[in-house]
């Protein structure tokens, strides 16, 4: 193969065309329009109606069942159950006034008696 005494030459030139190529393209790449950023449709419940309405629902009791009767028998079972619970002393590892998370408000890291 005969190397040329411009060979060095071209190939500087070929290069330098190359990026006078990138060059002049990229303005034209900048302003390409870009599509547009996709919208969301709003939405049409604001955020905790339904619970609200739920809630309403329950508290006025407009869509509760009748009523169900609880014998003398079963109230008298059930509030001597409750009175047995008092007989038991509390275990060792319930050492607060409530189990509750303190992260909700509860007072799971309250200790009793101040201890």
């Amino acid at each position: 193969m005969i190397l040329s005494p411009f060979a060095p030459r071209l190939a500087r030139m070929a290069a330098l065309a190359a990026l006078a190529a990138l060059a002049a393209a990229a303005p034209a790449m900048a302003q390409q329009p870009t599509a547009p950023a996709e919208v969301r449709p709003a939405n049409d419940v604001a955020v905790g109606d339904t619970t609200r309405s739920l809630l309403d629902i329950q508290r006025s009791g407009s869509q509760a069942g009748p009523q169900q009767p609880l014998t003398g028998d079963q109230a008298a079972l059930g509030y001597a159950r409750y009175m047995r619970s008092f007989t038991h002393p509390l275990p060792e590892f319930f050492s607060t006034i409530s189990t509750g998370s303190p992260l909700r408000g509860g007072a799971g890291s309250q200790p009793m008696n101040g201890q």
